[in-house]
């Protein structure tokens, strides 16, 4: 019995991280706006929003 668990244990932590990596997060709470709270979604935004500042920022100094 004790090695069904713990193949099951195993299982079941390797699809919890595999959500995890795809931006899924299965135990994951719905914001207020109803954005989605996953960390990784949240952080690609972020790098998104950065990076197009940074290029209107280069796009201002080239017209300079």
């Amino acid at each position: 019995m004790g090695k069904v668990f713990g193949l099951l244990m195993i299982v079941l932590g390797v699809w919890l991280a595999m959500e995890y990596a795809n931006g899924n997060a299965p135990f994951q709470t719905a914001r207020a706006d109803g954005e989605d709270a996953s960390i990784i979604k949240r952080s690609g935004s972020k790098v998104q929003n950065a990076y197009d500042q940074g290029s209107a920022r280069v796009d201002d100094l080239l017209e300079e």
